[in-house]
């Protein structure tokens, strides 16, 4: 192989990273947008409502819930997606992918416990109407056991 084909052959591999690298970084800003989005909607909701005491509060939060659900599941796939191309990205530039999965990643781990406060306590506000409760009940079970929204 001549050193002009070495070249094309060494310049490909480096575009072929850049390109990886840079669809990490995209989809890692994907999904830490639609984790500041999904916190939002919850800080809003809680700073609206200390109790659910009507049915208003209610279809706010189980608006809420649909939402979260279904942007649980695009993010689980996108999440799945970034693992292989976080790997993949590894394996090709070792140190550099190493660095910025770690640098991404850890401040979305704590920034996803943030949310995950904020939703807990989303689930355990007061609820004086028993006929309310029992709705609200079946809404925060089917956020914590079910894959979609079945109400």
């Amino acid at each position: 192989m001549n050193p002009q084909d070495m070249l094309m052959v060494a310049a490909a591999g480096a575009f072929f990273d850049i390109v990886i690298i840079a669809s990490y970084i995209v989809l890692s800003a994907m999904l830490f947008g639609v984790s500041v989005h999904e916190k939002a909607r919850i800080a809003e909701f809680l700073k609206e409502h200390q109790t659910v005491a009507d049915d208003s509060a209610l279809e706010q939060f189980k608006d809420i819930v649909r939402h979260n659900m279904i942007a649980a599941l695009a993010t689980l796939v996108a999440g799945v997606l970034q693992i292989f191309l976080g790997l993949f990205m590894m394996s090709r530039t070792v140190i550099i992918g190493l660095l910025l999965v770690l640098c991404i990643n850890i401040p979305m781990f704590f920034y996803g416990r943030s949310i995950k406060k904020l939703e807990l306590q989303s689930r355990e506000l007061p609820c004086p109407d028993p006929l309310l409760r029992s709705r609200y009940e079946s809404a925060i079970m089917t956020w914590k056991k079910k894959m979609f929204p079945a109400f």
